[in-house]
């Protein structure tokens, strides 16, 4: 009676021409078997569509003011806020309205330190650093400089005249 051909196994094939590659002969693990389910497959695509959208918004948003230039300007502080007062999450927040010489000006929130918040007032004017974004509709403050007291500013204007000049 003639023999039948029996066809070599891919594992036993592999395993002749590369004995690094270890193939096993045991059946997946189940969670193999879990990865393979349409139900995990749409999690895993829809979790990375939502990490996409974020990081794409996240790099618009740094982009709207990458290279926009940054302007010396006032602004005033139109009020002061203290958050969570009490609560080791304390924070002091300045309200600043940005003037512009070309447009309504534009408020922001600038944290503070409580040293630094005291020393500002409502109503009280301040330099500052700002930049717009490329539309020219927002802006972001950079640095809010701290204001000097009439005293210090006598004393470091007298400090930076050379001798004689006084």
């Amino acid at each position: 009676m003639p023999t039948k051909y029996t066809r070599e196994d891919f594992r036993d094939h592999v395993a002749g021409e590369r004995p690094y590659l270890r193939v096993s002969r045991e059946p997946s693990p189940p969670v193999a078997h879990k990865l393979r389910k349409p139900g995990f497959m749409l999690l895993l695509t829809l979790s990375a569509i939502i990490i996409v959208l974020v990081l794409g918004n996240s790099m618009a948003k740094m982009a709207e003011y990458h290279g926009q230039p940054k302007v010396h300007g006032q602004g005033i502080i139109a009020s002061k806020e203290i958050e969570k007062s009490g609560t080791p999450e304390e924070a002091y927040v300045l309200h600043v309205d940005i003037l512009r010489p070309d447009g309504e000006p534009i408020r922001r929130d600038v944290l503070a330190d409580k040293m630094s918040f005291e020393q500002f007032s409502i109503g009280q004017q301040v330099p500052l650093l700002y930049q717009l974004n490329r539309s020219g509709d927002d802006a972001r403050i950079v640095t809010l400089f701290l204001p000097v007291r009439p005293e210090e500013a006598e004393e470091t204007e007298a400090e930076s005249l050379p001798q004689g000049e006084e």
